[in-house]
């Protein structure tokens, strides 16, 4: 059995230290390695399939390496030897949470399973935050939607609103609070999509150019200190930022139209493989089909079977010649059209109080000051050329990399369709041997019968 196909693996009472040894196991739902001498949690980023993870009864120091498992439902962490509840914020999907029996203390340490907005299954008994008298009401008031609670039914129309209400004031700076991270965590996750977006359309960057430019520009500093030669530079600014906007803009279109233009090429050539393996299965359905009448022919009358197998194996051949020609057709069809993908419009970018010796030294110079502004200019054409520069090499690089794909994909699929065509016709080949074999053998018996 391929270790690709397993979904449940259990790994409990083996004595092991460490998890090293999961690769290839990309299918797994459920995992238990509970009852083991695993300290930490690591080398489980490839399990995104995973549902149920059992690491109880081990000697885990810390919640982490579970961040990629966002299909996780079911997590038992019990009895190890946590102090914090770290590393949980991806796990959204997560309804059942045992983390009892270890060495959480406070019960502010409750607060980060607020994320976790499905879970509905928490144990916490055994823990030193659990001797506390507030325990259970604290915990109930501040998780949303518990249902069950150190294995006890938690009660929403009594337990919840009294506790709820206890810790009113706690609750309304808690979600105030909250509100201003899921703001923040909204813009980063924003950030993050619009930076890929950006990566994938060759745009990074080309919207912090600006700020880049002035940080990096020597002579900026030094031209500050004259009052009133950078007055406009506000303006400048946000005529800056419209223009980049628009840029951005024109680009993305071009990337999104560009995109349709891929996924049409990719509908059309697979409508044309089908119509061409629609072909080419019609070709193999009339040799076997033939191939069976005939040989049926044989065993019933071999008397003709030398000439009905000489018109099999012409048959044949000439269905194989048929296969490869079609094959080697369709091969050349889905060549010239990803040299034409390859023609896809690529898209491109192109009163004065002087308070300071400097800023005093420069008015008095006028070559100086002229030399600092034209190199100051000098150095943000310089960047927006080199962003340029650099957008057109991506661009470029996706577009062989694109080919290269292409190509790849359709040589593999000839490959695949030439191994087909040969092992179909050679397999009409060893049956006819056979058949002949076996027709000279019984023709030796019914002489040798007939001596006798």
């Amino acid at each position: 059995m391929p270790l690709s196909t397993v979904t449940c693996l259990i790994f409990s009472f083996k004595c092991q230290r460490s998890i090293n040894w999961l690769h290839g196991l990309g299918s797994l739902t459920k995992l238990y390695l509970d009852n083991n001498d695993i300290s930490k949690i690591e080398n489980l980023s490839h399990l995104a399939t995973l549902k149920l993870l059992d690491l109880s009864f081990n000697k885990i120091k810390s919640i982490g390496g579970l961040e990629t498992l966002t299909n996780l439902e079911d997590l038992s962490l019990y009895h190890n030897e946590i102090e914090k509840i770290t590393g949980l914020d991806t796990l959204q999907k997560i309804t059942s949470f045992s983390l009892g029996k270890n060495r959480i203390r406070r019960l502010e340490d409750v607060i980060p399973l607020r994320r976790l907005r499905n879970l509905h299954v928490l144990t916490l008994d055994g823990n030193p935050l659990a001797t506390d008298p507030e325990y259970r009401i604290y915990v109930i008031s501040h998780l949303r939607d518990l249902t069950y609670f150190d294995h006890r039914y938690v009660d929403r129309a009594a337990q919840v609103v009294a506790a709820r209400d206890q810790y009113q004031d706690d609750m309304t700076d808690l979600k105030q609070k909250e509100a201003e991270e899921d703001l923040l965590i909204k813009a980063a996750e924003e950030h993050a999509t619009r930076q890929a977006l950006y990566k994938d359309a060759n745009l990074l960057g080309c919207d912090t150019l600006f700020e880049r430019m002035i940080s990096e520009d020597v002579e900026y500093p030094k031209l500050s200190q004259v009052p009133g030669l950078l007055a406009s530079m506000d303006e400048y600014k946000e005529k800056y930022v419209t223009a980049t906007e628009e840029i951005i803009g024109t680009i993305l279109a071009e990337y999104k139209k560009k995109h349709v233009e891929i996924e049409f090429w990719q509908f059309t050539t697979n409508a044309l493989l089908d119509v061409r393996d629609k072909e080419s299965r019609e070709y193999a359905r009339r040799i076997t089909k033939i191939k069976k009448k005939i040989l049926a022919e044989v065993r019933l009358n071999s008397s003709t079977a030398d000439k009905k197998l000489a018109l099999l194996r012409e048959d044949n051949d000439r269905t194989r010649e048929k296969l490869l020609e079609l094959e080697m057709f369709t091969f050349g069809e889905v060549h010239l059209m990803a040299q034409a993908s390859l023609l896809m419009e690529q898209f491109s970018l192109g009163e004065l109080e002087v308070d300071s010796d400097e800023g005093r030294m420069l008015l008095r110079d006028k070559d100086m000051i002229l030399n600092a502004i034209q190199a100051s200019h000098d150095a943000r054409t310089l960047k927006i050329d080199s962003l340029e520069d650099q957008r057109l090499r991506g661009e470029e690089e996706m577009q062989k990399a694109m080919n290269i794909r292409f190509r790849q994909e359709e040589n593999k699929r000839n490959r695949e369709r030439i191994e087909e065509i040969d092992f179909l016709h050679q397999t009409t080949i060893d049956e006819i041997t056979d058949l002949l074999g076996n027709l000279e053998v019984g023709n030796v018996w019914s002489t040798f019968e007939l001596m006798f």
